[in-house]
């Protein structure tokens, strides 16, 4: 070992942490770092604010980052609901330059996509489900994206008549 870091074991504990920070990502590889022909994931300059429901269910995320690159990883938000409970998500994201693209997972599927890039943003709604921790996956992949941002509310689907 003698000092080398493994770029895999490197990359999950990136996806790792990135995933458990709560409030800010100050986290930062060397763009063009590559893992065996595979651009590794980098996020700095960021933040995460959730706001919870009087039941302790999350009700609000905002999700900011000066700039990202990198394949897709899994990230998760946390929820307060319990495992495998169907909730509905509305998402707005935008990003000031490169491309963003965020898609959250319902039964194991991609269930709402959103993809914004150079000055575009991208909204939409759907189902996604929560994970055996009581928390939402979602996939993220950047190109060089600068001044992304990103508002996610999450609330029990509504009843239909």
């Amino acid at each position: 070992m003698g000092g080398k870091v493994d770029k895999k074991i490197l990359e999950l504990f990136l996806a790792m942490v990135m995933s458990l920070l709560p409030v800010s990502l100050g986290l930062a590889q060397g763009d063009g770092d590559q893992n065996q022909g595979r651009l590794v994931f980098s996020a700095s300059g960021g933040s995460i604010q959730q706001s919870f429901d009087s039941d302790g269910h999350v009700a609000a995320t905002q999700i900011r980052a000066a700039s990202s690159n990198g394949a897709t990883v899994i990230s998760n938000l946390k929820t307060g609901y319990p495992a495998m409970t169907e909730v509905e998500v509305e998402a707005t994201m935008s990003v000031a330059q490169g491309t963003y693209r965020v898609a959250f997972m319902h039964k194991g599927q991609k269930s709402l996509e959103l993809s914004a890039q150079d000055g575009s943003s991208d909204q939409g709604r759907g189902l996604a489900t929560v994970d055996s921790d009581g928390n939402l996956p979602y996939a993220v992949e950047a190109e060089q994206a600068m001044g992304m941002d990103m508002a996610v509310n999450v609330s029990l689907p509504k009843a239909t008549e």
